[in-house]
């Protein structure tokens, strides 16, 4: 499967355990592998394992989970990717997490043109929850001609 670089919106749809997260995380791991800029927003921790590759930090999960702050500052080098596992925390924990993250993470993308993707598992628990607003101009930046 060719997926073009910007500009494009990818949802996987299905079933439950008909392999969604399976077929999202190859392509996160595709996408990676080629150098792209990634931030995952991981409700269930099934993504965790993205921390085996080069460039990639997983946060959250069992262990400690970054502020927003500082995930825009990982972010900021070029080539590392964040996987934000909130299994940890209970369903209005995440929701307080994903009312700063969003807003962080895309004045980042706006300034410097990174993360390339952003990720959601599980997105009807993510941004379908009222209170969490991802913003919707997740575009790449443009040129401006003088």
């Amino acid at each position: 499967m060719d997926l073009p670089a910007s500009q494009l919106n990818l949802l996987v749809a299905g079933g439950t355990g008909e392999g969604k997260s399976y077929v999202a995380g190859l392509v996160a791991e595709q996408l990676i592998e080629l150098g792209y800029t990634l931030v995952v927003v991981d409700p269930e921790g099934d993504h965790a394992g993205l921390g085996r590759l080069r460039g990639v930090l997983v946060t959250g999960g069992d262990s400690y989970l970054l502020p927003a702050a500082e995930v825009t500052a990982l972010i900021r080098h070029r080539g590392l990717s964040v996987v934000l596992d909130l299994s940890g925390l209970d369903l209005d924990g995440q929701a307080r997490y994903l009312r700063e993250v969003p807003v962080e993470v895309e004045a980042q993308r706006r300034a410097t043109g990174v993360p390339q993707w952003v990720f959601f598992d599980e997105a009807d628990r993510s941004v379908g929850r009222p209170g969490c607003r991802w913003p919707c101009s997740m575009r790449p930046r443009r040129a401006t001609a003088w």
